[in-house]
């Protein structure tokens, strides 16, 4: 079982991760696409919120699909759907057809992630989940700073439109390949058991959902905020972007050396970490910009830490928190609410980003300082969405 769990993973890893080929490459290709379509920062990040809005509604129908659907069929058809818009656009020449076209892709990328979720709870049990998630993880964090590098040196020797040509032909290739090998995989008797297997009452299900749902909203919104327009202000700032792929390599590290913090402890603590990570996030993220203009090797070393306890939250935000309240049955539903919570913050983010980047990097300093009161502001829900799970976990029977 644990040879047949750990090819599951490396097979989910390695989908996930190519999905990033055809979600990723936007950012870096910005500046070329500014210009060949003589559009703006601003125009296209109406384009960005589009995406996450899509992304957001998708997430809460698949994770609702994944329920009763195949999984592997779902991860399918949002792969090769998405690879094909990809291999689509270059061809397009108005800024408002781009943008509809990439927030469809938006919502063609929400396949993957619930159904991910639920194939990886059927073989990751106990406080190993924690660490299989934060690995697992690793694929939209390490995937995405490898589709950086790739998408950086395509658009340097070949341009925008190939590599979206390009890393569209190669999403396609994975979606309509690794699916098959996961199709049999199913849950077993007493992972389907009861209505919500693990689970608190349906009230407080709801209302710590709600909370958790909000924190990944502040978070992701925090994160796409870096992942969207760091490589335009790193490129406007001193010439080069290549230096942003510190975000997702640093994410990737963090996930692993954040993860223990998650297993200290009740299940029931969880939440309150996660907000102790928001509240370093703020920091962070309104130090950054004024350490990179004093000292760019400070800056950066700032970016690392940051980057690793963003990512490193949003691992467990997204998978054990919720899952803990959640039992497996409803893994891909709640998941799925979750995650399109933390879309809904990225689609404000990216709006803000999109508006304030007009400015130039001054904008870009601007947004941060603007995410890092959200944050603030969200920290406390930690503590009541703790408080809420520690509760149904000391009870034998469900709360009214």
């Amino acid at each position: 079982m644990r040879s047949k769990g750990s090819r599951v993973l490396v097979l989910l890893w390695i989908l996930y991760t190519s999905y990033y080929l055809c979600r990723m490459h936007l950012p870096v290709a910005l500046p070329s696409i500014v210009i060949d379509l003589s559009t703006s920062y601003g125009e296209l990040g109406i384009a960005v919120a589009l995406f996450y809005t899509a992304y957001s509604i998708g997430l809460v129908v698949n994770g609702a699909l994944g329920t009763r659907a195949p999984l592997w069929v779902l991860m399918m058809a949002g792969g090769l759907s998405s690879g094909i818009i990809s291999m689509f656009l270059p061809m397009v020449r108005e800024p408002g057809l781009f943008t509809l076209l990439w927030g469809l892709n938006g919502y063609l990328q929400s396949f993957a992630w619930p159904s991910l979720v639920k194939l990886a709870s059927f073989v990751l049990s106990g406080k190993s989940a924690v660490k299989g998630y934060a690995y697992l993880s690793t694929s939209w964090s390490l995937g995405h700073a490898l589709v950086w590098v790739f998408s950086i040196w395509l658009i340097g020797i070949a341009g925008w439109k190939t590599c979206f040509l390009v890393n569209g032909a190669l999403l396609a290739l994975t979606a309509t390949t690794i699916p098959l090998q996961l199709r049999r995989i199913q849950p077993t008797t007493e992972e389907t058991r009861g209505p919500i297997d693990h689970a608190m009452g349906l009230k407080f299900l709801v209302i710590y959902t709600i909370l958790v749902s909000i924190m990944h909203s502040a978070s992701y919104g925090a994160r796409n905020l870096l992942i969207t327009y760091l490589p335009s202000y790193l490129e406007e700032a001193s010439g080069s972007m290549i230096s942003s792929v510190v975000l997702p390599l640093m994410g990737s590290i963090g996930m692993i050396l954040v993860a223990p913090l998650f297993t200290l402890g009740e299940k029931s603590r969880g939440p309150i970490v996660s907000a102790g990570l928001l509240l370093t996030t703020a920091l962070l993220l309104w130090l950054f910009p004024r350490a990179y203009v004093v000292n760019a090797a400070v800056g950066l070393l700032v970016l690392g830490i940051l980057s690793a306890i963003i990512y490193g939250n949003e691992a467990q935000l997204t998978t054990s928190i919720p899952v803990a309240a959640s039992g497996r049955k409803l893994a891909s539903l709640i998941a799925g609410i979750v995650d399109s919570a933390g879309s809904i913050g990225a689609a404000i983010a990216g709006a803000i980003g999109g508006l304030c980047m007009e400015k130039g990097t001054e904008g870009f300093v601007e947004a941060l300082d603007i995410w890092s009161l959200v944050l603030i502001a969200i920290t406390p829900l930690g503590l009541v969405a703790s408080s809420i799970l520690a509760q149904r976990r000391s009870s034998t029977s469900p709360l009214e």
